[in-house]
């Protein structure tokens, strides 16, 4: 986590003990649907889909938070704010999100 998201915020990120600005996450990274396949399934389908995944692994390795890159794009901000993310950071010319499980 960079310097510029205030303390505030990396407390409540955190929830507790002393404040680290390295936080484990489980990195989705970016997400992508092959046009191919654009009327047969959506985001949200392939984001339920992987979150059974993570509770998996949550299961086995802890951990409370996720994060997703995407562009800098009007769309992708949306559509990950509709499915519970929030905007973190721009961090290396992309927008991270953070969702708490």
């Amino acid at each position: 986590m960079d310097d510029s998201i205030s303390i505030t915020k990396v407390k409540k990120l955190q929830g507790f003990g002393k404040i680290e600005r390295v936080i484990p996450v489980i990195l989705i990274g970016q997400l992508g649907k092959n046009d191919h396949y654009r009327n047969e399934t959506s985001g949200k389908y392939i984001l339920e889909q992987i979150f059974l995944i993570i509770q998996r692994i949550q299961y086995f390795a802890g951990g409370r938070l996720v994060v997703v890159e995407c562009q800098e794009e009007p769309k992708l901000r949306d559509f990950y704010e509709r499915n519970g993310f929030d905007f973190l950071q721009l961090q290396n010319g992309y927008l991270q999100f953070i969702k708490r499980l």
